[in-house]
């Protein structure tokens, strides 16, 4: 990143403000490793934003474990019943 962005600050305060803002699609950066890409010529390198929740899966587990102890492992919300779709394997 300091190679990348070290000697444009322009470039650097763009990227930053876009970030910011929430900005969905970022400024193309060059990329730093020029052998890289020209041994693969195909690989565009794309900068991307995400936002993702983390599930403890203990958590997760537990609660699959106690709806099927009370034979109702069914989704909360909507109240779909994986078995009665699936069968077993659900």
């Amino acid at each position: 990143m300091w190679e990348e962005f070290s000697k444009d600050k322009g470039k650097l305060s763009k990227v930053a403000e876009n970030i910011i803002n929430g900005v969905h699609h970022l400024p193309e950066v060059e990329s730093s490793n020029d052998d890289e890409e020209e041994e693969f010529p195909e690989g565009k390198v794309l900068y991307r934003i995400h936002k993702g929740r983390e599930r403890k899966s203990s958590a997760v587990r537990k609660k699959k474990d106690k709806a099927i102890e009370s034979g109702n492992l069914k989704c909360e919300i909507c109240k779909f019943d994986f078995h009665e779709t699936y069968g077993e394997l659900g």
